[in-house]
């Protein structure tokens, strides 16, 4: 009866509602089509999400300390950690544990929503990888090894099973390498303040970015001491 029924209300459906869903559909075919970049960024969120339902359930995920950072974040207003009876002040990079805060913040602790931002940060991932390759080789290049990240099982499992920092890390960093490739083809002012930032936020996400400034400020130097053509 509930498949009748659905497939009556859409007969019954008027006929401006259909060009409606056709017009939108057709778009969205002509986006997908023109732009690779948002293609992968469908595929790899399908494929994770068919992931997610298939093989792990949308079973909770494992916590770790960022998530009672993130607690005390909130229910403290301060960036402590206890272990063995003491308070660790500074215990690791505070990126993640602020985007969990502002995840639990705003859905009410609701774990299943940091595995839905992970996915986005995941999708986004494939999409960035793609650009690097795209912009180093060539587009065939970038399609392979988006595809090679999107089918990591380490880095599936890590995104579907753990409130962790990895998928974070891992995007911050591609993307401080992209910048830095943006800023090579575009050298100019906004874009190296743009990479700059960016580059500090992959830092607080991970400290061993840090390790890519002597390169960033190597890379500005270089890249500004060159014509512009």
């Amino acid at each position: 009866m509930g498949r009748k029924h659905l497939l009556s209300r859409l007969l019954s459906l008027p006929a401006n509602h259909y060009f409606t869903v056709f017009t939108v559909s057709f778009i969205l075919y002509e986006i997908i089509m023109k732009y690779p970049a948002i293609k992968i960024f469908a595929l790899s969120l399908l494929f994770i999400v068919s992931a997610w339902v298939l093989f792990v359930g949308f079973k909770l995920p494992v916590t770790w300390e960022y998530s009672e950072l993130a607690r005390n974040l909130i229910e403290y207003h301060k960036f402590s950690y206890a272990h063995l009876g003491a308070d660790y002040l500074c215990l690791c990079p505070p990126l993640y544990s602020f985007l969990l805060a502002g995840i639990y913040f705003i859905s009410n602790y609701n774990h299943l929503a940091v595995i839905f931002a992970q996915i986005i940060i995941y999708s986004l991932l494939c999409v960035v990888i793609f650009n690097i390759g795209k912009n180093i080789f060539n587009v065939k290049i970038g399609i392979i090894a988006s595809i090679l990240l999107m089918a990591h099982p380490g880095i599936i499992f890590y995104v579907l099973r753990n409130e962790h920092s990895l998928i974070l890390d891992a995007f911050m960093f591609a993307l401080s390498a992209f910048c830095m490739l943006a800023l090579y083809d575009k050298p100019a002012v906004k874009n190296a303040i743009i990479c700059g930032i960016i580059l500090g936020l992959a830092s607080l996400s991970r400290g061993t970015a840090l390790i890519l400034l002597p390169l960033f400020m190597a890379w500005v130097i270089f890249r500004f001491s060159m014509p512009i053509k």
